[in-house]
């Protein structure tokens, strides 16, 4: 007999295409010794607000041409395009320095993110070592760890309305029909692919907020449990008897401390 939470996932799965070359973001330690999450490495040289706005603009320019489902080795070609001619004539035109062209393949990553990923947070699915990313309003972000450290992120979005639009956008990928996210209907639940779920709030909460959580651990047993050290071999008994007993058990506890993970099976 298996008793696993959580029950099955959400009938809307989306499909976030990760980038061909995708890299983590460094580490950098503090003087304290603790780690700083780095912003994206593709968008880290797009602070100029032109580039910003382009990111909107070149996937306004794409929309036409890509499907939700397109492949990566298809994806990629056009989007470059579709950047290298918006980055021309935004120089030609005088809106961007000559140089800009130098910043061809982090505007068109981030465009790629937004257009088929998570925006700002598709970083953090691209990092294995991040569990739990969480947005309470657009620039209060806290990641967390597989090592157990949790600390502060950049913002992911200019203002809290804008966050509530990503979300829309997100619970409708992947050629799913419109699912409504508002005061009507505060709570979205979105499966991801990659063995992660988002979940979004508004209106029931001050600010609208965005758990991202990447499970792990999806098969372990309870032997692989007491191997990390999650469980000692007392506890392993006792559940191992009460699963052969077939006792009804519950799972409790506070936000990321392994209710997902807790998974037993009858030897």
């Amino acid at each position: 007999m298996t008793l696993q939470w959580p029950p099955a996932p959400p009938e809307h799965l989306v499909q976030c295409q990760p980038l061909e070359e995708p890299e983590p973001p460094a580490d950098r330690k503090r003087a304290d010794g603790t780690r700083e999450v780095l912003p994206d490495p593709h968008r880290a040289g797009l602070s100029e607000p032109r580039l910003i706005a382009g990111i909107a603009e070149i996937n306004a320019m794409i929309a036409s041409q890509l499907d939700d489902g397109a492949e990566p080795a298809e994806v990629m070609p056009v989007i470059r395009e579709a950047t290298r001619r918006w980055l021309e004539q935004a120089v030609r035109s005088g809106l961007l320095p000559a140089s800009a062209g130098s910043q061809l393949d982090e505007l068109a990553a981030a465009v790629h993110d937004r257009r088929y990923g998570l925006g700002p947070l598709s970083v953090y699915l691209r990092d294995q070592q991040v569990e739990n990313v969480d947005v309470n309003g657009c620039d209060s972000v806290w990641v967390s760890y597989a090592t157990g450290e949790r600390v502060a992120g950049p913002p992911v979005a200019a203002s809290d309305d804008a966050l509530i639009a990503m979300v829309r956008t997100w619970a409708t990928r992947g050629g799913q029909t419109a699912r409504d996210f508002s005061a009507a209907a505060p709570l979205v639940n979105v499966a991801l692919s990659g063995r992660a779920r988002l979940t979004a709030t508004m209106s029931v909460t001050p600010r609208p907020c965005v758990s991202l959580r990447r499970h792990g651990q999806l098969d372990v047993t309870l032997a692989g449990l007491t191997q990390l050290g999650t469980v000692d071999t007392t506890l392993a008994a006792f559940l191992a008897a009460a699963v052969k007993s077939r006792c009804n058990i519950i799972i409790t506890g506070g936000v990321d401390s392994g209710k997902t993970t807790l998974r037993l099976e009858q030897p």
